[in-house]
């Protein structure tokens, strides 16, 4: 549920057991800066996504340059910049691709790296209360969670069919 320019700026410091510390993001001009509504977060890490995470940091080939805790868990071609937006937004849509979303499915559908955050938020906000939600998305009102959770989930047609017939069936046996 990250945004593009926060995961680039994803650093080993930011790393925790079981959270993600969300301390800047990254910009081609600005490079690393605050994130976009200046303040620092915590986004809960299972601990599969931690090791691969960590694995990836290992593997940077940059860390001698730097202390480790300041290389970048996506790095790139330079020491001091993350892996560029087009080659994660180009892994995206080879991943779709893999679970048979066409680029002809995907451009009708509208589906775009940010659609990761939208079907997040629209996740968590039915699990979740709207204050932890807002919390984790890193949203500065109640408003803007809203405006991303704001999308119909099969799981909720399917429940709301299950109660429907339920209701009817009810409904039909007192006639």
């Amino acid at each position: 549920g990250m945004r593009l320019g926060e995961i680039q700026a994803l650093r080993r410091c930011d790393i925790g057991d079981d959270m993600i510390y969300v301390r800047r993001a990254w910009s081609p001009n600005d490079g690393l800066k605050c994130p976009k509504n200046g303040k620092e977060r915590k986004v809960p890490l299972p601990p599969e996504v931690r090791n691969k995470l960590l694995n990836l940091v290992a593997k940077n080939p940059h860390k001698n340059m730097f202390a480790e805790s300041d290389g970048f868990v996506f790095w790139g071609t330079k020491p001091d910049k993350p892996l560029v937006s087009n080659q994660i937004t180009d892994g995206f849509k080879n991943a779709l691709h893999s679970i048979g979303i066409t680029e002809k499915m995907r451009e009708e559908r509208n589906i775009v790296f940010h659609s990761w955050r939208h079907f997040y938020a629209t996740t968590i906000a039915h699990d979740v209360d709207e204050k932890h939600a807002q919390m984790v998305l890193g949203h500065e009102t109640p408003a803007m969670t809203k405006h991303y959770a704001d999308h119909q989930r099969a799981k909720d047609l399917e429940e709301m069919t299950t109660i429907t017939n339920e209701l009817y069936k009810n409904l039909m046996a007192l006639t």
